[in-house]
């Protein structure tokens, strides 16, 4: 369907639902107008997101960004009450997919946590003990990727220097490619040395078993192998958390990536065209990628990164930052 048409379209679906709201339940203008802005809001996020806009093909990933993307910054009882103003909508087309998803909304009224300070990340950064760890955390507040593109990420997805990311979008998701930092090779060669490890202990008590594809896998019971799903790494986020001293109700794997975002912004290095592709963005990021953005622009940008973490480790210990030794890495083997 045509833009144009498209957007008469939904247009027509909204005020349809609106003045049914005033002539049925009897509700002001002021608050119609107010729920009309608010699914307009909405279904325009969505758009941008690359997501279903129609009420009746609205599913669990558009209501997903909307909680957790579009409203993440709001207090938990406005969060809920802007998603029940789209579940409403949603249900005047025969759509019940909020109901259905029961959303478990916390009791707290506390706003979720922005983001951390820079030094906060920076001791989450340094507070990652095991290789797992330091290997979610680093993707996720190094190289700013969202909890699903980890958990895709695959043996293929990784090569010397690059790592192609799955992201959000239709048609199971957009592809973007990233550049490594100057520590990423050390958290993937300790990261991938543990990896073979625990692949070869599971194969030596179950030899016949499927290894995942995925990097992030796991032994249950020391032998079953499996790869990571997202409540385990939200376990691996507030483990680190903890270990750094940080409250672990004020770290998510959203706020990683947002505290990863401004300590890129705060280099006052980094243009915001390669950031915005670094993050997977679309509107203006997309139209910069049509511009020739390569991963040469992204390189350079984690090396100014990577500068300014370092000052920051002077400041917070007082002593220099003692770069360590790079070597080429073997990478993922199976």
């Amino acid at each position: 369907m045509p833009t144009s048409n498209k957007v008469w379209y939904l247009n027509s679906l909204r005020n349809r639902y609106t003045n049914a709201l005033k002539t049925r339940k009897k509700l002001n203008t002021h608050t119609t107008d107010e729920y009309n802005r608010l699914i307009r809001l909405a279904t325009n996020a969505l758009g941008v997101a690359g997501l279903q806009q129609t009420p009746t093909k609205i599913g669990e990933p558009e209501i997903d960004y909307l909680q957790n993307e579009l409203y993440c910054d709001l207090a938990p009882t406005t969060n809920r009450r802007q998603i029940s103003i789209i579940g409403q909508y949603l249900h005047y087309y025969g759509n019940d997919i909020v109901q259905r998803m029961m959303i478990p909304w916390p009791n707290s009224t506390r706003p979720n946590a922005k983001w951390l300070t820079d030094e906060e990340g920076v001791m989450m950064l340094d507070a990652a003990r095991t290789p797992m760890q330091k290997m979610v955390i680093h993707l996720e507040l190094r190289l700013l990727m969202r909890r699903c593109e980890v958990i895709r990420l695959t043996r293929q997805d990784v090569q010397f220097g690059l790592l192609h990311v799955l992201g959000k979008g239709r048609m199971g998701g957009k592809w973007r490619t990233l550049a490594w930092a100057p520590e990423t090779q050390e958290v993937i060669q300790e990261y991938s040395d543990w990896r073979e490890e625990l692949i070869a202990k599971a194969l030596d008590k179950s030899p016949d078993q499927e290894i995942p594809d995925q990097i992030a896998v796991y032994a249950q019971y020391g032998w079953k192998l499996g790869a990571y799903q997202e409540t385990a790494i939200d376990t691996i986020v507030k483990e680190v958390a903890i270990q750094a001293g940080i409250d672990p109700e004020d770290v998510s794997n959203h706020v990683l990536r947002r505290t990863g975002t401004r300590i890129h912004h705060h280099t006052k290095k980094v243009p915001m065209p390669e950031l915005m592709a670094a993050l997977g963005h679309v509107s203006e990021g997309q139209t910069m990628q049509y511009a020739g953005l390569n991963v040469d622009d992204l390189s350079e940008m984690q090396f100014a990164v990577t500068d300014y973490l370092a000052e920051l480790r002077r400041k917070m210990a007082g002593q220099s930052y003692n770069e360590r030794p790079i070597c080429r890495p073997q990478l993922i083997a199976r």
